[in-house]
């Protein structure tokens, strides 16, 4: 794939998409943080200039700022360029299976080797494929179980109880974004149909 006029495209694409993010996620954290900060400490001295019995209320409202505060922080560090590069890949995935669990309406299994620790280059690489796999079999390709294994050797096997073939696999966005992946990581990119209701990807 590398050197082609797709591989080209899906490059400009990938880079495009992590400009966006890097905005959304700096955007998330200095305005919306920054606004959600600064009305913390506005309740702090509200709290100093009113009697005690408004003190319930406060710490109320103040319990809410800490829950939104929360919020913006994990949706900004979600929609980082790089998970990756802030997180461990077994924690990046962790996170990006409790997110698409919440779009999910079917079961979604995680299977994670912690100790397996792949250099920056192929934890980006790995956690794009799965990111683009789980997306596709969870909500494209509409599976209602899907189970990802992380685990050194074969690195990442995602499995669904749904058959699809490969045409239909080839003409999707979100696996073509994988195999660009396992291309640019020298990774073998495998799919198969163990059933006829099953779809596997299995990259090694």
């Amino acid at each position: 794939m590398p050197g082609n006029r797709l591989s080209d495209w899906l490059e400009a694409f990938e880079l495009d998409r992590a400009r966006e993010r890097g905005v959304l996620a700096r955007l998330l954290h200095d305005e919306t943080g920054g606004s959600l900060t600064a009305a913390g400490i506005e309740l702090t001295l509200l709290r100093m200039d009113l009697p005690p019995e408004f003190a319930p209320r406060l710490d109320s409202v103040e319990r809410s700022l800490e829950s939104a505060f929360a919020a913006v922080r994990s949706a900004s560090l979600l929609t980082s360029p790089d998970l990756t590069g802030r997180l461990s890949l077994a924690d990046a995935l962790s996170r990006m299976a409790d997110l698409a669990g919440r779009r999910f309406d079917g079961a979604l299994a995680l299977s994670i080797d912690t100790e397996y620790r792949p250099d920056a280059e192929m934890a980006r690489a790995l956690f794009r494929i799965a990111e683009s796999l789980t997306a596709y079999l969870s909500v494209a390709a509409g599976a209602t179980a899907v189970e990802l294994v992380l685990n050194p050797g074969p690195m990442l096997t995602i499995r669904a109880n749904k058959h699809v073939t490969r045409a239909e696999a080839s003409k999707a966005l979100e696996p073509t974004i994988a195999r660009y992946w396992a291309a640019k990581t020298n990774l073998r990119f495998l799919f198969g149909n163990p059933d006829a209701g099953s779809t596997i990807f299995v990259i090694r």
